[in-house]
């Protein structure tokens, strides 16, 4: 594959983070984030299982922070450090919306 076609992370050395939110949240959460222009980047891992990634640059980790607290609010969202093909099923996990 071309190096034109690649996903590349955003620079300035960002926080990289792994989540899981209810499939159905996805296109809402990353609309929030796409207007936090400059703060962070978020990629779709696989829709179905809502698994999701965050490219948070350092010095906005604050205001990400007072984001996804927000969003925590409506849906359950978990982090990890942990692969996402380790992640138990996302049911098992209590994926739900409150």
């Amino acid at each position: 594959m071309p190096d034109r076609c690649r996903t590349l992370p955003p620079a300035a050395n960002p926080l990289r983070l792994l989540a899981r939110i209810p499939p159905t949240q996805i296109g809402f959460v990353n609309a929030i984030v796409e207007s936090y222009e400059g703060a962070c980047v978020m990629r779709t891992r696989d829709a179905a299982r809502g698994e999701v990634e965050f490219w948070v640059m350092r010095d906005f980790r604050p205001a990400f922070d007072r984001m996804i607290d927000g969003f925590r609010q409506e849906m359950m969202i978990e982090f990890s450090a942990a692969d996402p093909e380790d992640w138990d099923s996302f049911e098992e996990r209590g994926f739900v919306k409150r």
